[in-house]
């Protein structure tokens, strides 16, 4: 059986029941890992269904149960909810990080918590394993009501993580690679959603770009490159 993690899991453990799916007007259509047993929910709080109590805003993360971190090439799949918005740019390191992680403390605390997050998912996800995020697209309502988000994402975002150029001015030297898995998915109000029809695939674009409130939600899948 696969290991899956859910992130920020709050009331939402999985995996769904099929046709049993919370607020599955919102979430649907879902990933099929997102049914399958062998999933660990993660919160920061305590809630019914939650396995591990964890700061995901730390690095490593460090299982309550035990007491380390997951370890290296260990996870199948992860699923990242309307998470990634919300990652500080100054992140911490964990207490009781292991002896001789001195660089990966470094890299904690001189990068960016995009990145940071992003290696730590990198580093224990296995060879072609996947993480499949849902966040709020940058230029609409959802994402800049909330004064929790401390980012705003758009599609161009996702390219920090995959094929950056060595002596690219923007490479940040985020120490993991990935690849998109699929097409990106969106989420849209009713009202543009029959409207996108008639636009190709390059109209759709600059609509997106151009216009606010027509994407409410970006879906991404990427895939670890090791």
């Amino acid at each position: 059986m696969s290991l899956k993690l859910n992130l920020g899991a709050g009331t939402f453990p999985l995996p769904y029941e099929r046709g049993n799916v919370p607020h599955a007007n919102y979430l649907e259509p879902l990933p099929e890992e997102c049914y399958e047993p062998g999933w660990v929910n993660i919160d920061k709080f305590p809630h019914a269904g939650i396995e591990e109590t964890i700061n995901l805003f730390t690095f490593p993360w460090i299982k309550s149960t035990t007491h380390l971190p997951f370890t290296t090439d260990s996870i199948d799949f992860i699923y990242a909810s309307h998470f990634v918005e919300h990652i500080p740019h100054e992140v911490k390191v964990a207490d009781h990080i292991p002896l001789g992680w001195k660089e990966y403390r470094n890299f904690v605390e001189n990068y960016d918590g995009f990145f940071v997050f992003f290696a730590e998912v990198w580093r224990i996800l296995k060879p072609d394993g996947l993480i499949h995020v849902r966040c709020p697209y940058a230029t609409t309502y959802d994402a800049l009501c909330d004064p929790t988000h401390t980012r705003f994402i758009t599609p161009g975002t996702f390219g920090y993580l995959t094929d950056v150029e060595e002596d690219a001015p923007f490479n940040y030297k985020n120490h993991s690679r990935f690849q998109i898995i699929g097409n990106m998915g969106w989420r849209m109000p009713m009202e543009w959603h029959d409207k996108a029809k008639n636009y190709t695939s390059e109209g759709f674009q600059d609509l997106m770009r151009n216009n606010y409130n027509v994407v409410s939600e970006i879906r991404i899948t990427l895939r670890a490159v090791k």
